[in-house]
Formats: structure tokens, C-alpha cells, sequence
């Protein structure tokens, strides 16, 4: 009687052991992952832009309208940008807007010696700001927009604008009307200048750009903006405009990355040639300008009456 009994007694401890003998962990721990590299290998998926499109698409089109519906049709039009021209970041450098066709040379009538008065503080009343911008620029023969679209006249496939920039540019116009208090104006503008200015409407890019900075002026394309304001500016010889947008860079400082470029304007230039003058120990200095050296040299001998202008 006592011998049956004493066997279970002994059976469990082994059964125990047994079942704790064959126990292993099959998974890992959060801090096992600090171990294994990640991959970051780039996968293509084709046709993922298309894809992309019609999901927001469908969106638009099937889903009542919500908080997410201006960001999905933002996004919606800047695919179809990305698709047309590729991805656009802010750490490329600008492209620089074409500048217009050279201006016929100017017929320049040697100065009267007692023209020369003229330059003379106290000798005559102080020309503005403004006559002084509209007298040197007035005769120049600049290119406008319209002479660029009639030189384009009977070129096969001119007028074949791409359709994807051209809806996308809907989409913007669309969403800024019916959500005038978008979040990301900004973004949408700055987009949608930059779609007019691949398609060569560069007019209309300035325009767009225009409002992006009046309405926001805190943007983090202010100074891409003003950059390009500046140069579309300059190349159409309104130097006292580009130089105004050149100074809102500057005003921004070196946080900017368009800052060292905004430095290099007519008044620095100016500073630069009259700093020369003073190390030589120059008072009195002839300056010839040949196409936009006419302009430093106007501004020069019209800070300094001691600089004779030669053009």
C-alpha cells in the first residue's frame, strides 16, 4: 500500500523539470533591433505617380467633403507637377529666368563742359529716385512676354502646352477660391509659379509670386521669391525693383541661403568701385559703362559728382 503511493510523488518533480528543460524563447525584444541594419534600399514601383493620382482622385470624387479635402487636392496637383518635371527641393540653385534680347547701344551725345555743372552739389535741383529709374531704362528696347510669344509664332508644337502643369494650375486657382483660408497657401502659390514659369509663362510667375509674398510674408519661400523677383527684375532693366528685392534678402541675413547671392547689387557694387578709389587715393575718376556697367556708373558719378561717366 505504501509503495503505489510513493511513485506519483516522484513522477512530478521529473515531469517538471522536463517542461523547463525544453522551454526557449521564440521571439525577440524591442532591444533587439538595435542590432539589425535597416533597409534603405530604393524599391521602384512602377507607375506609382499614376496610382498616386487616380487614389486622390477617386478620393475627391467619391468622399464627402472634409478638413482633408484641400490638402488631398493640393497634393493631387502637385503630383501631376512632379510627374511633368520631377521633384522640386529648395537646395538647388535657383534657374535663372532668361534674360531678354541686348538693347539697340544708345546714341550718346558727348557732355557740354557747362553740362558738367550739373554734377555739382548745389548746382540744380536733385533729380527722385523715380525720374532717375525712368530716364535711365525709358530708351532701352526690352523684350516683354508678348514679344516672346509672337517670336514662338509657327513653331510646330508651341502652343501644345503639357496637360498635367495646365490642370494642376486649375486645381490651385480652385482650391485658393474655395479655401481662402488654406493653412498652406503659401505652398500652393509658390507651386503654382513655379508651374507657370515652366511653361514659359513667366508673366503670370511673377504675378503668382507677387501675391505669395503680399499675403505671406513669413513664408519659407520668401526669399527664394524675392530672389526670383530680383532677377526677373534686373534682366528687364527695372534695377531700382530688383534691388528692393535683393534688400529684402539681405534684411533676412545670413539664415538665408540666398543671402551671399542677394549681396551682389548695383549699390554694393558702387561701394566697392568708390572704396578702389579711396585706397588709391583717387578724388576724381572717369568711369566707362559698357551694357549694365552704364547703370553702376550712372548711380556712381550720381553718389560721387567727382566721377565722370563715360558710356
Amino acid at each position: 500500500m505504501m509503495r503505489r503511493l510513493t511513485i506519483p510523488v516522484v513522477l512530478a518533480p521529473a515531469l517538471f523539470v522536463g517542461c523547463a528543460a525544453h522551454h526557449k524563447p521564440t521571439r525577440g525584444t524591442l532591444a533587439d533591433l538595435h542590432n539589425i541594419r535597416p533597409d534603405v534600399q530604393e524599391v521602384k514601383v512602377d507607375q506609382g505617380l499614376d496610382q498616386a493620382m487616380q487614389s486622390y482622385r477617386r478620393f475627391l470624387e467619391e468622399t464627402p467633403e472634409t478638413a482633408m479635402t484641400p490638402e488631398a487636392m493640393r497634393r493631387l496637383a502637385d503630383l501631376q507637377i512632379e510627374k511633368q518635371y520631377g521633384i522640386h527641393t529648395g537646395d538647388v540653385k535657383p534657374r535663372q529666368i532668361p534674360a531678354p534680347k541686348a538693347a539697340q547701344a544708345l546714341a550718346v551725345t558727348p557732355a557740354h563742359p557747362s553740362d558738367q555743372a550739373a554734377t555739382v552739389p548745389g548746382a540744380g535741383p536733385r533729380e527722385s529716385d523715380r525720374e532717375f529709374e525712368r530716364r535711365t531704362t525709358a530708351a532701352s528696347s526690352i523684350l516683354t512676354s508678348g514679344d516672346v510669344d509672337s517670336s514662338l509664332t509657327g513653331v510646330v508644337g508651341a502652343d501644345a502646352a503639357p496637360k498635367g502643369p495646365t490642370e494642376a494650375i486649375a486645381i490651385y486657382k480652385r482650391l485658393l477660391t474655395e479655401y481662402p483660408s488654406y493653412k498652406n497657401s503659401d505652398q500652393v502659390l509658390y507651386q503654382m509659379a513655379r508651374a507657370y514659369d515652366e511653361l514659359g509663362r513667366t508673366d503670370e510667375a511673377m504675378e503668382t509670386m507677387e501675391q505669395l509674398i503680399r499675403a505671406n510674408p513669413h513664408s519659407e519661400h520668401y526669399d527664394e521669391v524675392q530672389f526670383r523677383r530680383g532677377e526677373y527684375f534686373f534682366t528687364r532693366r527695372k534695377f531700382r525693383d530688383a534691388e528692393n528685392a535683393y534688400s529684402a534678402i539681405v534684411n533676412l541675413g545670413s539664415k538665408s541661403s540666398y543671402h551671399e547671392l542677394a549681396l551682389y547689387t548695383t549699390n554694393e557694387a558702387v561701394d566697392d568701385i568708390a572704396d578702389v578709389l579711396r585706397a588709391y587715393g583717387y578724388r576724381k575718376a572717369n568711369l566707362e559703362g559698357v551694357s549694365y556697367g552704364t547703370r553702376a556708373a550712372q548711380v556712381m558719378a550720381r553718389r560721387d559728382p567727382a566721377c565722370d561717366q563715360r558710356q
